[in-house]
């Protein structure tokens, strides 16, 4: 039986295996070793093309569902788009009916977007609405966004992040003692907490 002799090879072999990580199988027959080279070249270079191709197409934003506050008025939606493109996508602001209340153009820029303002003023609270932005071809992207119903009766600031913009307080809500903590009119966590924790708002 013929044997393969891996002496005069290693010097080839083990960069290549070293380069895509995989050590292990170096003493297995030869065939077996130029096909996990060469089956790893080819997943590593699909992953980078599907990573490339997802930058070049992608139109998203960068929420799926937002709670606003709800004296929230002028807003601001962000999102990404193809990281080449200057192109302009148009976008929608409509009801659960489908009824078209705004819409716009917004241009993409070094592969982001954002639709701002978006006056939400004269909206009903509670009743979900469709933001969506898209362009003549297939792309598009849309999220969810409700106003809240509860008004904040009376509230103290406990806690701000100047980098974040995210602004915590202990507030009056329909006669619970809450923490609400919030950042650009986005509602980020409520619980409930100790009442006494209200007695001086």
């Amino acid at each position: 039986m013929a044997s393969c002799n891996l002496k005069p090879n290693l010097k080839i072999i083990l960069p290549l295996l070293a380069a895509v990580g995989l050590v292990s199988g170096v003493f297995q027959n030869c065939s077996q070793q130029g096909l996990q080279t060469s089956n790893s070249g080819s997943a590593e270079g699909g992953e980078v093309r599907i990573v490339d191709d997802w930058a070049q197409k992608s139109l998203s934003f960068v929420e799926a569902n937002v709670l606003l506050k709800a004296d929230a008025e002028l807003v601001s939606f962000d999102g990404i788009c193809p990281r080449k493109s200057a192109a302009y996508y148009q976008w929608e602001l409509s009801s659960g009916s489908g009824e078209i209340l705004r819409q716009g153009l917004v241009q993409c820029d070094w592969g982001g977007f954002r639709i701002a303002p978006v006056d939400l003023a004269g909206l009903e609270c509670g009743r979900p609405f469709t933001l969506k932005v898209f362009d003549d071809s297939r792309l598009s992207s849309s999220l969810s966004l409700t106003l809240e119903c509860a008004e904040v009766e009376s509230q103290k600031l406990i806690s701000s992040d100047p980098t974040s913009g995210e602004s915590c307080f202990i507030n009056t809500i329909l006669g619970e003692c809450t923490q609400s903590c919030y950042a650009q009119d986005r509602l980020l966590r409520r619980q409930v907490v100790a009442r006494n924790l209200c007695a001086d708002i």
